[in-house]
């Protein structure tokens, strides 16, 4: 009964034809002798390499470059005898073996057609396809005949995978049984093309997007970059290939200005990092050895939101599960030069005993996508989703069918505002191999809105597919503001390279450092909620800005623009000091204002040595609220306050004065809430 099931299906594929058998022999092209001599010569070099593939597959080994290696001989071979079922059964799984199912039906189908008996392994193969098909009574029968034509030896070591085969059927029929709607899901086929494109990443404005392009011959990969214009992609370009030659893109910053690559030599996966200095990329720098790269490979990673830390993919023994597991590292705090602590797996909740292929960490600093083959996986590498819980992660979460299918989904890359996501796959409808895709997710219109559990289990049973809009359910926000801008002269207007120093204000505590750009000035930091947050802006020779936001863990997703103008100290330069705070109505100096005040402090003591007769003002304003005596009262006892802490800290009395101003001198209208917060403020000028 169940060869009866499998000769139906193969009976439905279209050009099923009785057929016989031509082997390899001189007997059999007694005509063309020297085009069977070259063709025989490619088959005997594609059989070898392919008996090499398949040993290291029985160690459970990927063999990847060697199924490529072998692939070119082998169609070869094939394109002079079409006709010979064992060739065209090491075409088909070498296909597989390269993650190129698709590229397999018609050489599975010519193999089965020409000698049923080929191998038993044939039947494996089918099963395979027909469990991508989502065929699931077809799969489970090609795997009962495998069963009763494989050797004992073999049965063994495959029990495994044919567990996990049905395991995996049973997760894609229930997924599939409840799609879930409201998502547009497209293939970039202006980017995509015959060969591998894989690995998309891009920073936090979405301003270009990177991918590596990898050839099905295996003759490497490049990095490929593409610019957004006016609503379109531009045509793809070779990215810093002088640099970049031989290394593949793993993960760019959220300010486009650091970047993760993979270097793949002598068949060793390890990660490197380049940096951005003005218009120049450094020469990409090995990272650690034994505390990140090791003997096994690296073959992904990801940037934290504060660049402290990073995420990584190894398949490198120490603390792992099996296979290929995601670990982290972080920088230690040394002021003499750079070190990274030891990586650590991530966490017994996220890898599992299969490979885990891809890591991307949402700039919200709390949530996780990954790619996998264990968990609940549907078949190949699905995504998964993990928040961070105290001490712990939670459960991994499948974005569900049709996001994920039986074929490969893996570098999920997710915008910060959560409405778009980039990710590869093999899956059909694409022009070769893996391409790219990208995910815009529809929803109800609420602005700055994402929806993980409903938007990011979306459904989609074709590449390119718009599906109609389900009901609109409950949304969770991404709690994350961006903080993109440029910093200036304030009077050349030419373009600074500054810290900009995040501060926990209720910790007094420097969160991260990062840099402007010297060429361009520009800058981008991600702020996840639950913070109140101190940022300054400090250059050489420059007085320092400084911003405050105030994130309650609900505070909804949002990007705020700033142009950031820095003066030099210069006789009547002021700057707003904005990180001191008071209570209402009160001028005791609350703990929040330390960070702020220590970098006053230092600021003056730079200028004393430099200048030691200059003179500085520290002024109080407040807004129209209430009457102009009890405001002037207080802006002066206000800006009094500051100057006593300066003092005890050093700066001399004689280089400090303060004053009071009430609203007298209004910054912005009376007239809203924003506007007297903004008239309420402490300034500093240099007066002398």
């Amino acid at each position: 009964m169940r060869f009866v099931l499998i000769l139906s299906t193969l009976l439905s594929w279209s050009c099923f034809l009785a057929a016989q058998e031509t082997e390899f022999k001189a007997s059999n092209f007694k005509d063309q002798r020297e085009a069977f001599k070259e063709a025989e010569s490619r088959l005997k070099e594609g059989e070898q390499i392919a008996e090499q593939a398949i040993a290291l597959e029985e160690t459970k080994k990927n063999a990847d470059m060697l199924w490529r290696k072998a692939l070119t001989p082998l169609l070869d071979a094939q394109a002079f005898n079409p006709d010979y079922s064992y060739l065209n059964y090491l075409i088909s799984r070498a296909y597989f073996g390269i993650n190129q199912p698709q590229q397999a039906e018609t050489f599975l189908k010519n193999a089965w057609r020409l000698n049923p008996d080929t191998d038993p392994y044939l039947y494996f193969l089918l099963a395979r396809d027909a469990q991508l098909r989502m065929q699931t009574d077809s799969a489970e029968a090609y795997l009962k005949e495998f069963e009763s034509k494989a050797k004992k030896k073999e049965l063994e070591a495959l029990s495994g995978d044919i567990r996990k085969m049905k395991l995996e059927m049973k997760y894609a029929g229930e997924f599939a049984s409840s799609p879930l709607e409201r998502v547009w899901v497209e293939n970039m086929s202006e980017l995509n093309s015959a060969d591998d494109d894989w690995m998309p990443v891009l920073p936090a404005d979405g301003s270009f997007l990177l991918f590596n392009r990898r050839s099905l011959s295996g003759k490497g990969s490049q990095v490929y970059i593409s610019k957004s214009e006016a609503g379109s992609w531009s045509q793809p370009e070779l990215w810093e290939s002088e640099i970049f030659a031989g290394f593949n893109i793993a993960a760019i910053a959220q300010d486009g200005q650091e970047v993760f690559l993979i270097s793949e030599k002598d068949g060793q996966d390890d990660i490197y990092h380049s940096s951005l200095s003005g218009e120049n990329w450094s020469v990409p720098r090995k990272m650690p050895e034994f505390k990140i790269n090791t003997t096994g490979n690296e073959s992904h990673a990801s940037f934290y939101f504060d660049r402290i830390k990073f995420y990584f993919v190894t398949d490198n023994d120490y603390a792992s599960k099996g296979g290929k597991d995601i670990f982290f590292s972080g920088q230690i705090n040394t002021s003499s030069r750079e070190e990274w602590g030891r990586a650590h797996p991530m966490g017994s909740e996220l890898n599992t005993p299969f490979d885990e292929g891809s890591v991307f960490m949402h700039p919200d600093g709390k949530t996780v996508y990954f790619s996998s083959k264990g968990h609940n996986s549907m078949g190949g590498y699905d995504v998964f989703r993990s928040e961070r819980l105290p001490g712990r992660w939670a459960p991994p979460e499948n974005l569900g069918y049709p996001m994920n299918t039986p074929y490969d989904e893996i570098f999920f890359n997710l915008s910060p505002s959560g409405k778009h996501a980039w990710f590869s796959s093999n899956r059909p409808g694409g022009k070769g191999g893996y391409d790219l895709y990208r995910i815009t997710f529809l929803g109800p219109p609420k602005p700055n809105m994402v929806d993980y559990r409903d938007h990011l289990l979306s459904a989609m049973a074709e590449p390119v597919v718009e599906r109609s809009l389900g009901a609109a359910k409950e949304v969770e926000s991404v709690h994350l503001t961006i903080l993109k801008g440029v910093v200036l002269d304030a009077f050349t207007r030419k373009p600074i390279r500054a810290d900009i120093v995040i501060t926990d204000n209720e910790k007094n505590e420097q969160i991260a450092i990062f840099q402007s750009n010297s060429a361009t000035g520009k800058f981008l930091v991600s702020l996840p909620a639950g913070k109140n947050y101190g940022i300054a802006v400090t250059a050489p020779d420059y007085l320092f800005y400084s911003e405050h936001f105030n994130l309650p863990e609900n505070s909804e997703y949002q990007m705020v623009e700033q142009e950031v103008l820095l003066t030099n100290a210069c006789l009547g330069c002021s700057i707003v000091l904005k990180n001191i705070f008071f209570d209402t109505g009160k001028h005791n100096l609350r703990p929040e204002s330390t960070a702020e005040l220590n970098r006053l402090t230092a600021l003056l003591q730079g200028i004393a040595k430099l200048k030691p007769n200059t003179k500085v003002e520290i002024s109080g304003h407040t807004d129209n609220t209430g009457s102009e005596q009890l405001n002037q009262q207080l802006s002066e006892n206000r800006a009094k306050a500051v100057v006593e802490y300066l003092s005890r800290q050093g700066i001399p009395s004689a280089m400090l004065t303060f004053k009071g101003y009430g609203s007298a001198q209004p910054v912005a209208s009376n007239a809203t809430p924003a506007g007297r917060q903004q008239n309420r403020r402490t300034e500093f000028k240099i007066i002398e």
